[in-house]
């Protein structure tokens, strides 16, 4: 004993030197940011602790009691309230709005805390190995989040691809008082998107008083850093129920199984990477022919892409997503999706206690268990941050409840019955939990097709071989072993398809259960897709992307768990196939080496580091900008109309919207395009309409007709940059001029249509 506990005190003292390692690197590289990096960090500290008596009910079977869990399910929790407070016009979104709705979390916790863990109640007890736990996975969560920030601090502008968007999101939320937020790209308009994930980061950037312009990257960097935390505790607590005979060091494979599984899920790539990043450039370097130049976001854009087909398809992972730095819907809901797998693993826990426990079986104390309640509101927040994610995970939430009904009710009319009310009461929960969201927003396209494309075997031969196959092997290992080992014949009272899965562990269950889920959202991009305006070479594009995006995540979280498991158990050649498939995993793994330096450059080099504001580089990309936009922010308050050109989708126009969250009277045409779309799938008349009445006031001369339509837009500043002079050469400025009042001004030279020419850039203020 005396031997256990002090083992346990060298682990405590090891895990705290390691955290004070990451301190002084963080300080040492991060510079002048690691103050705010420093504070983002305590924030969510703070909500994690706020929450740890309703994390610590759910995932009170876990070692570590859900400690990672806590950070998110509090922060969807004080968020989600915050956001139903400013949509109900109860509260302002501000600064002592936020404090004060994580006052109301706490006060909930202390309740919750008080009534289950009272004096009457049994006690919170924390051994050594749990304090060991906790400090091991915050370790993981602090290591990361600065490594990820100061990776991010090597290319830090909110700007390319998608960034725009979701900068500009956060941007118009920091600056409104309630919510929805009026769409920044469309004027006098309630946001139409999913924009509530984004609207967690700007939850966290207001709480902080760190601001959105170094918030963006802090956020994207959390749902890093999160997910490798919530990863590590999901995995290396489902392989520590495992009981193992003849094997000594079980928590030393429960953490590499946990670490493995980091690797898998958030770091590696796929199997695109080995084949055309590193096997075809080693043969043509071999055979002496030209070598083919891999760009890392080819793995992403495969299929119809090599070769060149009209079958163009999206297939991103969250190492891509990461590194490319957009905080899009899908990218922000990782922590909450994990948080359900974790809650999901965490109630079969549960229900094994209970039956072990041989308590009188109730109907309500099974369904109204605290953790069908937490998976019903974070069911309906998918809702409101990424949509795709709510029906998939109803569908795992219901294949997990259904397996475990089933070994409970013994495959009888009550298993499918149980498994109906509780996915009635997740869904009726799910319904209210976002219903403001749904009655402020119009559906943009629901309906189902058949493919008409489908891809090549080898294709998906290479882009998810590796993770079916070990799926596969896990399975069939798994079946082998509990036929092997007679566990069918235990429970013979039970019939044959409830036998299987009362006698099978919780973990295994549960990555069973994962493990046919992602096989099954891999295949289904080949049988149906969602009709949107992307049709034609591009119709299966988005279904595929949102599918395969989660399939991702799953395989990843039981590929750490399958391998370790079936090396700890597995046949000598069920061994061997994991030997391959770990140095098969570990060769994607180059993945990330490959797009980290193709995109951040050579990040070794501190000096390569600039810093984690996300607005910075307007001043290099163009400076009359930068500092007109500097104007507005310090100047303007509330959300005026600012009118500027409208563009094309993912270029530099609509920087004065982004930067500032002032909305204008369009912005990226494609985007708004989508987001007003109807089932039809053609341009909305709206947009059609506003893009005329911009270009008819940047090109107008009758004073009236101006008139009408600053008045129709209710348009409060003209700006007049960089993109209006290259989209309207034809403006009469001393009439644009002659509507208001110039209120800020400044020459320099700007690039328009490849050529340097001295021009003025202006804010006008309209005369109302």
């Amino acid at each position: 004993m005396k031997k256990e506990i002090q083992k346990e005190k060298i682990i405590t003292g090891v895990l705290v030197a390691f955290a004070i390692l990451s301190l002084i690197l963080g300080s040492s590289y991060l510079g002048g940011d690691f103050g705010k990096v420093l504070l983002w960090w305590g924030v969510l500290l703070g909500i994690g602790m706020i929450n740890m008596p309703l994390t610590y009910m759910l995932f009170s079977g876990f070692s570590d009691f859900g400690w990672a869990f806590s950070k998110s399910i509090g922060l969807a929790l004080s968020a989600w309230l915050m956001w139903i407070l400013s949509s109900a016009k109860i509260m302002k979104f501000s600064q002592p709005a936020c404090i004060f709705v994580c006052v109301l979390v706490l006060v909930f916790n202390g309740l919750l805390c008080f009534f289950c863990y009272g004096k009457k109640q049994k006690k919170i007890r924390f051994t050594q190995e749990n304090i060991n736990s906790i400090l091991c996975v915050e370790i993981i969560f602090l290591a990361m989040f600065i490594f990820w920030s100061y990776l991010k601090g090597c290319k830090p502008e909110a700007y390319g691809t998608e960034k725009f968007m979701d900068f500009g999101f956060m941007k118009i939320m920091e600056r409104s008082e309630y919510m929805p937020p009026q769409d920044l790209w469309l004027s006098g308009k309630s946001l139409n998107y999913y924009y509530v994930g984004q609207f967690v980061g700007a939850f966290l950037s207001k709480l902080s008083g760190i601001g959105v312009d170094y918030g963006y990257n802090l956020m994207l960097m959390t749902v890093a850093a999160l997910s490798c935390a919530l990863i590590f505790s999901l995995v290396r607590n489902c392989f520590a129920q495992l009981t193992f005979e003849k094997v000594k060091n079980e928590r030393l494979f429960a953490l590499i199984a946990g670490i493995v599984s980091v690797l898998a899920t958030v770091f590696a790539g796929n199997g695109h990477y080995i084949i055309y990043g590193l096997l075809r450039p080693s043969l043509q370097k071999f055979i002496g022919v030209e070598v083919t130049s891999f760009q890392f976001w080819n793995s992403t854009r495969y299929i119809g892409y090599e070769p060149d087909v009209p079958d163009k398809t999206i297939h991103e992972f969250p190492s891509y997503s990461f590194i490319l730095g957009d905080l899009h819907a899908h990218v922000v809901n990782i922590i909450f999706v994990l948080s359900v797998l974790g809650i999901l693993f965490a109630w079969l826990l549960y229900r094994r206690d209970f039956i072990k426990s041989g308590k009188k079986y109730s109907l309500i104390r099974e369904v109204l268990t605290p953790h069908i309640l937490v998976l019903g509101f974070l069911i309906g927040f998918f809702h409101t941050t990424n949509f795709w994610d709510y029906p998939i995970y109803y569908v795992v939430c219901g294949a997990v409840i259904l397996f475990s009904n089933i070994e409970l009710c013994n495959f009888d009319k009550y298993s499918i019955v149980m498994t109906a009310i509780h996915g009635v009461l997740i869904f009726a929960i799910a319904v209210i939990c976002c219903l403001p969201f749904t009655l402020a927003f119009n559906q943009i396209s629901t309906e189902i097709r058949f493919c008409e494309n489908h891809t090549p075997f080898y294709q998906l031969a290479i882009l998810w071989g590796i993770p079916i196959f070990t799926v596969v092997l896990y399975i069939v290992n798994m079946i082998y072993r509990h036929i092997r080992e007679g566990a069918y014949k235990v429970a013979r009272h039970m019939k044959p398809a409830a036998r299987f899965f009362a006698t099978m562990e919780s973990a295994d269950l549960f990555m069973f259960v994962l493990g046919l889920c992602a096989i099954g959202l891999t295949f289904m991009p080949e049988v149906i897709y969602v009709k949107d305006i992307y049709e034609g070479d591009y119709s299966r594009a988005n279904t595929m992307f949102k599918l395969t995006y989660q399939a991702y995540i799953m395989y990843g979280i039981v590929t750490g768990y399958a391998v370790m498991k079936m090396l700890v158990q597995g046949k000598d050649i069920i061994r061997r196939c994991c030997v391959w498939i770990s140095i098969l995993m570990l060769l994607t793994l180059g993945y990330f080496g490959n797009a980290s330096k193709a995109w951040f450059g050579e990040y070794a080099n501190k000096d390569t580091y600039k810093g984690l504001d996300a607005t910075g580089f307007m001043e290099t990309e163009c400076y009359a900008d930068y500092e007109a936009t500097n104007w507005l922010n310090d100047n303007i308050e509330g959300t005026p109309v600012v009118l500027e050109a409208n563009g094309d989708s993912y270029t530099f126009y609509e920087r004065v919207s982004t930067i500032t969250g002032l909305p204008t009277v369009l912005g990226w045409r494609t985007h708004e395009w989508l987001w007003q779309s109807d089932v039809n799938g053609e341009l909305p008349e709206i947009v059609r309409e506003r893009e005329e009445d911009v270009r008819n006031i940047y090109t107008a001369a009758d004073v009236k007709a101006a008139k009408n339509i600053i008045e129709k837009y209710d348009i409060s500043y003209i700006y007049i940059g960089k993109c209006e002079y290259e989209k309207f050469p034809e403006m009469n400025m001393d009439f644009l001029r002659s509507l208001g009042e110039v209120v800020y001004e400044i020459t320099t030279d700007l690039a328009i249509s490849d050529q340097k020419m001295e021009k003025t850039t202006y804010i006008i203020k309209v005369n109302r």
